[in-house]
């Protein structure tokens, strides 16, 4: 069985690797109708050490710490009606699920020799979807009821499997799963049945999130100018996987997409490694553009410190 710290390495090589591939693809020009910014974003950073989680108004005002543990909380997740975070914590020594409501108590969901993470809560609230390694895979995708009872097991395979987006209506779920020698974007029934395979590449495709309206999915990937060298860069999708569109075409990577909930906007992390492979602190940031790939902004940029996984919050 693979330990928590193994998982985890894979996890967070997960949120923060690099790529990109051919030609440059047109952005949608289209103007969107600008409009105040409304919301949190959770995200994780180590500015005060190890990773802890922070949320930020979506105007970049109103920074607040919410965890403060000696191992590293990651993963975060709000609920549908904006009131809890499920997170992966390794508070207790292996990563396990927490869920924080918003008066600050936390409830431990997962107990385990096994590392649970990338918890992702259902539309309708009633479910989390999440991977372990507790079968001895590196990592499975399984389902439990939000108070953490009825673990079921979804997929059971050699790969590692991600889950990272339920579909609106809450019968689908988005996945990014090593199958064959990259990472492709599958999306199957909540159940685990029908897998479809939406992406076929060379490089690796990751993190597809279902916009609100149930219309597409952005996701993050390597594929697009092969002359920008191995970065990442956020793209959107059909629902079967046809009219891929750049929505960014930087030097440096970006990575994990979340939907505003008006679908107006996305926010994601941008970051470039330097020649050791680590994060180069000083080119990582947290930015918001509109839906057609318009108007970047910088949201969050902690000088000497790392930021990632942004998770917009629903309206209340």
């Amino acid at each position: 069985m693979q330990d928590s710290h193994s998982l985890f390495v894979r996890i967070l090589t997960t949120i923060s690797i690099l790529g990109c591939g051919d030609d440059p693809i047109a952005r949608d020009t289209t103007p969107v109708e600008v409009k105040p910014l409304l919301g949190k974003i959770a995200f994780i950073s180590d500015r005060d050490g190890d990773f802890e989680i922070y949320t930020v108004n979506a105007d970049g005002s109103n920074l607040v710490r919410l965890t403060k543990s000696e191992g590293m909380d990651i993963l975060p997740s709000w609920s549908p009606d904006g009131q809890k975070l499920a997170f992966a914590s390794e508070r207790n020594g292996n990563f396990d699920i927490y869920v924080m409501a918003v008066d600050g108590s936390v409830m431990q969901l997962t107990k385990n020799p096994a590392s649970d993470s990338f918890p992702v809560w259902s539309p309708d609230g009633r479910k989390i979807a999440f991977i372990s390694n507790r079968d001895g895979n590196e990592a499975e995708i399984f389902i439990m009821d939000a108070d953490g009872a009825n673990p079921i097991q979804l997929t059971d395979n050699d790969a590692t499997d991600f889950v990272t987006s339920w579909s609106p209506d809450g019968q689908k779920l988005a996945i990014h799963s090593r199958l064959d020698e990259d990472y492709e974007i599958f999306v199957m029934d909540a159940d685990g049945k029908n897998v479809t395979q939406l992406t076929n590449n060379d490089l690796d495709d990751f993190f597809p999130v279902w916009s609100p309206d149930g219309k597409k999915i952005a996701f993050s990937s390597k594929s697009g100018n092969k002359l920008i060298g191995e970065n990442l860069n956020i793209y959107l999708m059909n629902l079967d996987g046809s009219g891929v569109r750049a929505l960014t075409d930087n030097n440096i990577s970006g990575s994990r997409p979340s939907w505003s909930p008006d679908g107006r906007y996305i926010v994601y992390t941008l970051f470039r490694k330097d020649s050791n492979g680590w994060i180069d602190s000083n080119e990582t940031g947290i930015y918001v553009m509109e839906a057609n790939g318009n108007k970047p902004k910088k949201l969050i940029d902690f000088p000497d410190s790392k930021v990632s996984y942004p998770i917009w919050a629903p309206l209340q």
